[in-house]
């Protein structure tokens, strides 16, 4: 008995020594798993936050159908079209007179025949039927179109078009904001008639 007890006090001892460790260790589990699970649904919360923050701010990038933005971005800010059905229309240079074409409204785009417009804008074209290709060629700028493609070669340059070059009645149409950001010609509507003018130029 007398033994026993004088180990008492040791044991005694060494359970108080021991004894705040484990608690320490107890806490600090339990703490890190808190702080952990915290942490880890702030992140998610924080990450849902910013990709919604990413959607929202998303920038609008403007294709109207007078301007070409060359841009390939989902997100896009059509101008309202001056006429929502196919109809002739004139078309004028300042230095030429007018002539009639016919222009499809189409997803946000005035689509013009494009051999037409670009013969009247001064430009060589060449058609290529087996590859159902169109080939502009105006100076130094070169352009090639292919019949349900969405691209246009520009300069040898694979381009993303608002739309897809369209074949009716024969004809290839493709918007009229991709023939004159091409070829350098401002495009506006005036007095019923679709008026181009070189950029750059007071008089066209």
């Amino acid at each position: 008995m007398n033994r026993n007890r004088k180990y008492l006090p040791i044991m005694l001892a060494s359970s108080l020594v021991l004894w705040p460790i484990h608690t320490t260790y107890a806490d600090d589990d339990e703490y890190e798993e808190h702080d952990y699970e915290e942490h880890e649904e702030y992140e998610y919360e924080d990450d849902d936050e910013w990709d919604e923050n990413q959607e929202a701010v998303q920038p609008i990038i403007e294709e109207t159908w007078y301007s070409w933005s060359r841009s390939s971005a989902v997100a896009l800010a059509n101008e309202p079209l001056p006429f929502m059905k196919q109809q002739e229309v004139k078309l004028q240079t300042p230095h030429e007179t007018a002539i009639s074409i016919d222009v499809i409204p189409y997803q946000g785009q005035l689509l013009v025949p494009l051999q037409e417009t670009v013969q009247y804008l001064g430009a060589e074209v060449y058609e290529y039927k087996k590859s159902k290709a169109i080939e502009v060629v105006d100076g130094d700028i070169h352009l090639i179109f292919k019949e349900g493609s969405r691209a246009v070669y520009e300069n040898m340059a694979k381009t993303p078009m608002p739309t897809a070059a369209l074949k009716f009645n024969g004809r290839v149409y493709v918007p009229v904001s991709v023939i004159g950001g091409a070829l350098g010609w401002d495009v506006s509507w005036s007095n019923q008639t679709m008026v181009m003018k070189k950029r750059g130029s007071m008089n066209g």
